[in-house]
């Protein structure tokens, strides 16, 4: 194992430039049997999330901002142990959707826990909120504060390698949706 790595070390395989990332984890996961990087698609959804928190925080320019996060003619359909209790439509009116949501608890968290991603479909959970106090749909606090919220969306990167969503499943429990899912894991 030593000689491999002085072998790649000596030819410049290992260098700290960002271009070589790529083929240094490349190599390094086929010598040291670590786990792949995550792909550009999880990559790409986890900042989608990310920026979902930051923007709610904006008070009235939420929806400005928000509304880029889902296509014009995308859906979002919230499930409660399997049964949908709201179901929403439209980039514009989504991105309205997400700043209630988001900015109605006492503390909302837009954390991804676990994502994974097929052929345009992500799947996964979203964190729990820590304190889901006044929260949108009224449900118990407790139950958006001890639960992930599992999710199933379709969507797709744009030409600036943004994700946009275009039909979005999110769950309390399991999402009572049926999807192909041909990736192995």
């Amino acid at each position: 194992m030593r000689f491999l790595l002085a072998a790649l070390l000596s030819h410049g395989s290992f260098t700290s430039s960002a271009l070589m990332f790529g083929e240094v984890s490349s190599r390094w996961s086929l010598l040291f049997g670590a786990p792949p990087p995550e792909s550009l698609e999880v990559v790409a959804f986890k900042e989608w999330t990310r920026e979902i928190g930051v923007f709610s925080k904006l008070g009235s320019e939420c929806t400005k901002n928000m509304k880029h996060h889902y296509s014009a003619n995308a859906t979002i359909f919230v499930q409660l142990y399997g049964q949908t209790v709201i179901a929403n439509s439209g980039g514009h009116a989504l991105g309205d959707f997400l700043c209630d949501a988001f900015q109605a608890p006492v503390q909302s968290a837009a954390g991804v826990d676990m994502v994974e991603h097929c052929n345009g479909i992500w799947r996964g959970a979203f964190t729990p909120f820590p304190n889901a106090t006044n929260n949108l749909p009224q449900l118990p606090p407790a139950i958006l504060e001890k639960n992930n919220r599992n999710f199933v969306i379709w969507g797709h990167l744009n030409a600036d390698g943004m994700f946009v969503a275009d039909q979005d499943y999110t769950c309390l429990g399991n999402c009572n949706v049926s999807y192909p899912w041909p990736c192995v894991a």
